[in-house]
């Protein structure tokens, strides 16, 4: 999986459920248990639901957090002012993403 794969949600493969800023997320093909999102892989994930392109929902999550078109630092929106490079928060996107398609949430589909 990369930042140009195109995917598809698998929601009635998974059970949703937002508890205090986090998100529950539970495979319900498997007994795989319970996957707690953060607040920002919580707003990642949301995103990722939005569109079909992870390049996609990473570009609007990186505007939200302003970040420089010239891939300079970012301030990570969760965590106050930790400072994030654009390679760094595109990584944090491709493995959350990965752990949603491990868990059955999303599925990469072929061109």
């Amino acid at each position: 999986m990369d930042l140009n794969s195109r995917y598809k949600l698998c929601e009635r493969d998974v059970a949703e459920r937002e508890v205090s800023g986090s998100t529950l997320l539970v495979p319900v093909k498997e007994a795989a248990g319970i996957f707690e999102l953060n607040e920002m892989s919580s707003r990642i994930w949301q995103e990722i639901k939005q569109h079909t392109v992870l390049q996609n929902a990473c570009d609007v999550l990186v505007a939200e957090i302003e970040a420089a078109d010239d891939d300079s630092s970012i301030e990570q929106a969760a965590d106050g002012d930790e400072a994030y490079s654009r390679a760094a928060f595109q990584e944090d996107v491709l493995l959350i993403a990965s752990k949603l398609q491990e868990i059955g949430a999303i599925e990469v589909v072929q061109d």
